[in-house]
């Protein structure tokens, strides 16, 4: 696929973000193939991102790429995929949810333990990271 397909998608996007080099390595992950299939217009098995997106909120959508491997076939199917993908993003929903109820029944600036900078960081950090 380096020839043409790459020199195709590299002076595609070296003209339109106007510059020489856009990137300097390509990496292929693993095919996507739906109910074991490879999916392909041409088998009418192609799904976008958007149509799941009607039915699925983005978080479960990013869980069911990160469950997957990079570099392996993923096995897409919709029903089981998705449902792997909506209860990793409940597991860190609850985790998330019970943070929030300690760290509420605990002001760290009016408890009598004394706090030190790193404490103060990382309570900010961790609001952040949240966010």
């Amino acid at each position: 696929m380096k020839f043409p397909h790459h020199d195709n998608e590299i002076a595609q996007s070296e003209a339109h973000y106007n510059c020489d080099q856009w990137v300097r390595y390509w990496f292929h992950i693993g095919h996507l193939n739906i109910n074991g299939m490879k999916m392909s217009k041409s088998l009418k098995n192609f799904s976008t991102i958007k149509e799941y997106l009607s039915e699925y909120n983005y978080r479960e959508i990013r869980f069911l790429f990160l469950l997957n491997q990079w570099d392996t076939l993923m096995d897409f199917n919709p029903e089981s995929s998705l449902e792997q993908a909506q209860s990793k993003d409940f597991e860190f929903k609850s985790f998330f949810r019970s943070v929030k109820q300690i760290t509420q029944l605990y002001d760290i600036k009016k408890t009598t333990q004394k706090f030190n900078q790193k404490d103060f960081d990382l309570q900010t950090l961790f609001y952040q990271k949240k966010e």
